[in-house]
């Protein structure tokens, strides 16, 4: 990170702090630093998992030590859901061959449908205890179905293709018919 750039983030957070202090009523009068302009950032190039990435990134967490690794992964592949979405699931939030992500990183609540056989192995799962990972370094690699998501208040009723079209779903079918 640039100096420059430092500076900007570090006045904009100050900013913020003088605003909340204004707010509560802690600081009397303007904020020294309202002429700072906001950053603008470009939006990041979205990637994806090709289906043997994705094969692989499952093949090597098999090997894992932390089982709910692979788990987790096959979440997020199914769903498109963010890793610490998904580590922060309950069994209440998987059912009905849905799952519903309350803790999100825009604070809004989605459902959305999961593989029958998955949903009932997270709920196994989730009936001991929640997700044991701290690691959230895969969280961006596994986003493959950002865009269906992104674009699912338009359509609800597309998301059921997310059933078939997800990448653990093209997996399995892909292994099917080489097995043949």
């Amino acid at each position: 990170m640039t100096l420059r750039l430092y500076t900007l983030l570090s006045l904009s957070y100050l900013k913020a702090v003088f605003n909340r202090l204004i707010k509560i009523d802690e600081w009397q009068g303007v904020n020294p630093l309202r002429s700072v302009e906001k950053l603008k950032f470009r939006e990041q190039e979205l990637s994806f998992l090709t289906l043997d990435e994705m094969q692989k990134l499952l093949n090597e967490l098999e090997k894992g030590r932390n089982a709910d690794a692979l788990l987790v992964a096959k979440v997020c592949l199914c769903t498109g859901a963010r890793w610490g979405e998904v580590t922060q699931l309950t069994k209440s939030q998987v059912r009905n061959d849905r799952v519903t992500f309350v803790k999100t990183k825009n604070n809004e609540q989605r459902t959305v449908p999961m593989d029958k056989s998955l949903c009932s192995e997270v709920q196994t799962r989730l009936s001991t205890a929640p997700f044991s990972l701290c690691n959230t370094a895969l969280r961006h690699a596994i986003r493959t179905l950002a865009i269906t998501l992104r674009y699912s208040h338009l359509a609800p009723e597309f998301l059921n293709s997310a059933l078939v079209l997800n990448p653990i779903a093209l997996l399995q079918q892909t292994q099917s018919l080489n097995n043949s």
